[in-house]
């Protein structure tokens, strides 16, 4: 349950969800996104297919909210995007190339390796202050399955 949890806040974490065009464009007004869409990703399926663990990964994350059961089961954040990364958030849904990866689009706008190493892996103390690399998928093709 722990790679459960480990992947969907890196689906809506400030690293991630400002720039991945697929996510926003799936998310509502208020900011709640079907479960069943990030399951439906590789990597998610690579960990567990079973509702049941994805609901309780996300009843278990006090980062995150659920809301109803099964095919309906919807998730947000509890806390919205701080106002800089909620603008990248609106400027990759203006002009986002859906071709682009999520993370060329976040370095490309300045926020690279520096910026995530130095706000998020030097404070949560991630060994050697060093930033953690994506997991590598198996699918063929980039951004397929997200």
């Amino acid at each position: 349950m722990a790679q459960l949890k480990h992947q969907i806040c890196h689906y809506l974490g400030d690293e991630n969800l400002p720039w991945d065009y697929h996510t926003l464009k799936q998310m509502d007004e208020d900011g709640w996104l079907n479960l069943s869409y990030l399951s439906s990703g590789a990597k998610m399926q690579a960990i567990s297919t079973d509702t049941w663990l994805l609901e309780a990964a996300v009843t278990d994350e006090p980062t995150l909210e659920l809301w109803g059961t099964g095919r309906k089961a919807m998730v947000r954040r509890r806390d919205p995007l701080p106002m800089p990364l909620q603008q990248e958030a609106d400027q990759t849904l203006r002009d986002a190339d859906v071709r682009t990866p999520a993370g060329h689009r976040r370095n490309m706008r300045g926020f690279g390796a520096g910026w995530i190493q130095e706000k998020y892996c030097t404070a949560k103390g991630h060994k050697g202050g060093q930033a953690q690399g994506p997991v590598k998928g198996k699918g063929k093709g980039k951004g397929k399955g997200k």
